[in-house]
């Protein structure tokens, strides 16, 4: 499995789906090309870990392939009303743009203790977004600056990544993106490339990106 696979896996999917009601439709769909490009597939397989941050943590993976290959998922919207192909859609807004910067980078974490751990051989990230200002804001004004996800940023072995405050309250973080959450180390390097998912011309949120972070690198 390599990005450049699953880049022309994406690429046929923007085909056949355009946008997706939520993630867990966006999930399905995936997973049924996967399983028309011959793979197994397993959805929202658990698995307890043993990790250097916390023990014997459940982790619900999106998607397993041929029983090795770990993939999560993230699907962050923008307000959008539209239809499409005779398809109605109502996407509603996310917002709460440093909370979904933290997951992104997160969920590479996580999966990148599976294959730390030997559970998976490899593994990899796939964040699909109409936000614009995940790919344009470097969030450099936001608690969340140091988990920005805007085109090349790079992310290195070893980098340790911390909210600012680096003790924020619950209420502006949520229980599970703090201590013992954060800060992140990364153990892997990678670089973020955004690329073109789909565009409903003329409609405002109409433009969907997305990027994949490989965790193997």
């Amino acid at each position: 499995m390599s990005t450049e696979y699953l880049l022309g896996l994406m690429n046929q999917l923007s085909i056949r789906r355009r946008l997706f009601h939520s993630e867990a439709d966006f999930q399905l769909e995936l997973a049924s090309l996967f399983k028309e490009s011959g793979h197994s597939v397993r959805l929202e397989k658990s698995f307890r870990l043993n990790t250097n941050f916390i023990e014997n943590v459940k982790f619900e993976l999106d998607i397993e392939l041929d029983g090795e290959i770990a993939i999560e998922l993230k699907y962050k919207t923008k307000k959008l009303s539209i239809n499409v192909d005779g398809e109605q859609f109502f996407l509603t807004s996310h917002s709460a743009g440093n909370l979904g910067r933290f997951d992104a980078i997160d969920d590479a974490r996580w999966v990148r203790e599976l294959v730390n751990s030997g559970i998976s051989t490899n593994g990899f990230t796939i964040f699909l977004t109409n936000d614009y200002d995940y790919w344009t804001n470097d969030a450099s004004n936001t608690m969340a600056r140091n988990f920005n996800i805007v085109q090349e940023r790079v992310l290195s072995d070893g980098d340790s990544l911390a909210w600012h405050p680096i003790d924020p309250s619950a209420g502006s973080a949520g229980k599970s993106r703090i201590n013992p959450y954060a800060p992140i180390t990364i153990h892997f390097n990678e670089m973020i490339r955004w690329h073109n998912y789909s565009n409903l011309n003329g409609v405002k949120n109409g433009n969907f990106r997305f990027f994949i972070i490989n965790v193997n690198n």
